[in-house]
């Protein structure tokens, strides 16, 4: 309560103690009640509302919008008829959503939900989340920051990579008809055993429960590795567009390395970004590409 307030109730008090008038009376014990009445309740609300997070870590592609929820909660029997939660998504562009004047019953929870976008990689850090409100009659307005805050990892924006390979031979794990690739990690079938066979191929399963020899076959594949390398060198980028072009490069590969993940397809992926931490001027800062 501020020094000005706490004068008015005092000069209140003497009116209605030491001025035998009634209506000046009446009056100041009126302006008392009221006022102390407005106190009461902006300190129980202020104890009673609370705000929080339902995710503290979100994971979105650039230029896609992602959904922040909060839920705001009164534990306390007395209303709020105007209370502004005002979140603080830093860098991010939202929907206009995070600022909103809600009223707020007794025991009443209400969910806040707006949409952020992230046009450049990286993480950001949203929070905390702030609360304004007061009592009915406004003399006792209050101002809250709730420390809990949102992680956002911004990756790559998504892109379709249509791999229609010409001369040479193509990436990954390739079916074909020579024996001589046979795959023994990759199993097949059993046929009737074949003089010749090693016996280390012999399934004794099958063939006990078909009462004769069986020998496992397997695939045949020519495996070929699938590697990613992103070269992020500055002098290997024009002058003009440089970023974007190496924006470019980095969506590229993380939409190569997620189609093969998709695929099943082991793969390598390096790059030639900085390292966060070791001091270098002929790279682009390396930031994550992928998504798990």
């Amino acid at each position: 309560m501020s020094f000005g307030r706490v004068l008015v109730a005092l000069v209140l008090a003497v009116l209605f103690l030491f001025f035998p008038n009634r209506p000046v009376q009446f009056f100041s014990a009126l302006v008392l009640v009221s006022g102390f009445g407005a106190w009461l309740h902006s300190r129980f609300l202020r104890q009673g509302i609370s705000v929080r997070r339902v995710v503290h870590e979100l994971r979105v592609a650039r230029f896609e919008e992602l959904e922040i929820v909060l839920i705001l909660e009164n534990h306390s029997f007395l209303p709020s008829h105007a209370c502004l939660v005002a979140d603080a998504p830093g860098t991010l562009s939202t929907d206009g959503g995070e600022r909103r004047l809600v009223p707020l019953r007794g025991h009443e929870r209400v969910v806040i939900a707006y949409k952020v976008t992230g046009s450049e990689r990286g993480e950001y850090r949203v929070g905390p989340v702030r609360l304004q409100s007061r009592d009915p009659l406004g003399l006792f307005p209050f101002d809250l920051s709730v420390e809990d805050y949102c992680s956002v990892v911004v990756y790559p924006a998504r892109r379709r990579v249509r791999f229609h390979p010409g001369e040479g031979i193509p990436q990954g794990a390739l079916p074909v008809a020579n024996p001589a690739y046979e795959d023994l990690t990759r199993y097949r079938s059993v046929r009737e055993y074949v003089g010749g066979d090693e016996l280390r191929r012999i399934n004794w399963k099958a063939s006990a429960r078909l009462r004769k020899l069986c020998t496992n076959e397997y695939q045949f594949t020519l495996n070929c590795p699938f590697f990613v390398f992103l070269n992020l060198c500055l002098d290997d980028y024009p002058v003009r567009m440089r970023y974007a072009f190496a924006e470019e490069a980095i969506e590229t590969a993380a939409a190569l390395s997620l189609l093969a993940t998709k695929m099943g397809q082991p793969f390598g992926f390096a790059s030639s970004g900085v390292v966060p931490g070791v001091e270098e001027n002929a790279s682009f800062p390396a930031l994550p590409i992928l998504q798990n």
